[in-house]
């Protein structure tokens, strides 16, 4: 196992724009991972929303992770399914729902699967660092 930091600058419109990757940790096969409803990874104080990691999976040899998510508000619980490319400090989306068996048949429109990019603060940002840091 190796921890890897990667930087990766891109040039828009003439201005620098500074993208850095996610720590990842890259396992030699592939590997699964097994989240609890016991301890919330992100809370947002001002909603009370919780998220919660269910369960995830790294590309062996590869900086990449598949993670699924629990989100518990007032509206209700909804799962969550994202893929990671922790070097890209990329995302996609790959499915919400209100249970496990759902999500993988939310998605209607192809562009709602296109790499996005992390942001650098926020709940997208510390669910990909926990995914990543597996």
């Amino acid at each position: 196992m190796s921890l890897i930091y990667l930087t990766l600058t891109a040039v828009l419109l003439g201005s620098a724009v500074v993208a850095q990757a996610l720590p990842v940790k890259v396992y030699e096969t592939g590997r699964a991972f097994r989240g609890t409803d016991a301890q919330p990874i992100v809370v947002i104080p001002s909603t009370g929303t919780q998220y919660f990691y269910v369960n995830g999976y790294k590309v062996g040899g590869r900086p990449w992770a598949d993670a699924v998510f629990k989100e518990v508000s007032a509206a209700g619980t909804k799962y969550l399914s994202r893929t990671y490319n922790c070097a890209k400090a990329t995302w996609r989306n790959l499915g919400e729902g209100p249970s496990l068996s759902t999500m993988s048949l939310s998605i209607g429109d192809l562009r709602a699967v296109a790499d996005q990019k992390v942001p650098t603060r926020g709940v997208t940002h510390a669910l990909a660092k926990f995914a990543c840091g597996l």
